[in-house]
């Protein structure tokens, strides 16, 4: 197989969480600098943004604040960024 025949496959867990990072990267302005946090918090598939989406708007607060503490970076999360992660939430499932 010539070179420009080779496809490339992303790694396993790239393309089996490629949902998520997608989701976050499409935030205005992007969020996937938590794509760690969503991952290791348990969120790992379409269904379980979804699940959130459907939350009332305390327990995916909540839900949000408790996901993004385990968060390691310069910049922890700010209000701001729960806030437009939590509007989001509802934007991209309606």
């Amino acid at each position: 197989m010539a070179l420009s025949e080779a496809v490339i496959q992303p790694p396993e867990q790239s393309s089996r969480h490629a949902v998520i990072r997608h989701f976050l990267e499409r935030c205005e302005p992007p969020m996937d600098r938590f794509f760690t946090a969503f991952i290791n918090f348990g969120c790992t598939t379409d269904q379980y943004l979804r699940s959130i989406a459907v939350f009332t708007p305390k327990i995916r607060n909540t839900t949000l604040r408790r996901m993004l503490s385990t968060y390691v970076g310069e910049v922890g999360p700010t209000e701001m960024d729960i806030a437009i992660l939590d509007d989001y939430f509802i934007s991209y499932f309606s």
